[in-house]
């Protein structure tokens, strides 16, 4: 069963319940991006199993009022299983699926304007990924592991290693970071930022198998 309902956790007694909203709450989905900016929680994308999303909807958090928003610009396809990575007042969308197809594209949301952008990217790029994971650093964008739920061949359709840096100066796919291996090749887990180091938990690797290892790149880029 997909759910549309926010939970809130306290952090103290470690117990989840749902917070009384105002205003349209979205559609019940999964896959969707949940991301924070100043006091606002931004709601992209998602599926419901048989349909696919490319709506925005905040949840001001100091009201806990639902917005949607009148969006402009060239918007993306409707996916699930993107990356969204907050960057100052944008986020950056890559990648993602829907029921046809994985894609390979680069968008940036400002949430001032509400303003969808799509990025014409330079240097080697990722291939077309969802369930992959990013994390901002250094005004560059690391994204790791994720597959191509779509692929046509063999190695296609398997998660893949790669770990990879987008610079935000240059709008390019700039290196590959150093000493990632098949051990690296998972979807669903998940990567903080502890200074200098990238630390990445879980996700499910090519033989269905959860992993529950820590792994740490040290002082990458």
């Amino acid at each position: 069963k997909f759910r549309g309902e926010p939970q809130l956790l306290d952090a103290e007694l470690l117990y989840f319940y749902p917070p009384a909203t105002n205003g349209p709450c979205p559609r019940p989905r999964a896959g969707h991006s949940c991301t924070l900016i100043n006091d606002k929680l931004i709601i992209f994308g998602g599926n419901n199993g048989s349909a696919s999303y490319n709506d925005v909807y905040v949840l001001q958090l100091n009201t806990w009022t639902w917005e949607q928003p009148k969006i402009w610009g060239n918007k993306p396809e409707p996916r699930a299983y993107h990356a969204a990575t907050a960057v100052g007042s944008s986020i950056v969308i890559y990648g993602g699926s829907d029921s046809k197809r994985t894609f390979d594209s680069v968008y940036i949301l400002n949430t001032d304007g509400w303003i969808w952008q799509k990025i014409e990217v330079s240097g080697v790029p990722l291939p077309p990924l969802s369930g992959h994971e990013s994390i901002l650093k250094d005004n560059k964008i690391f994204y790791v592991g994720g597959w191509d739920t779509h692929g046509d061949n063999e190695e296609e359709g398997k998660s893949t290693c790669s770990a990879r840096v987008f610079s935000l100066d240059t709008k390019a796919w700039v290196s590959e970071i150093e000493g990632t291996n098949k051990s690296l090749a998972r979807v669903g887990h998940r990567v903080v930022a502890d200074g200098s180091n990238l630390l990445m938990f879980g996700g499910r690797r090519d033989d269905n198998r959860l992993a529950n290892d820590l792994r740490i790149s040290l002082g990458q880029q």
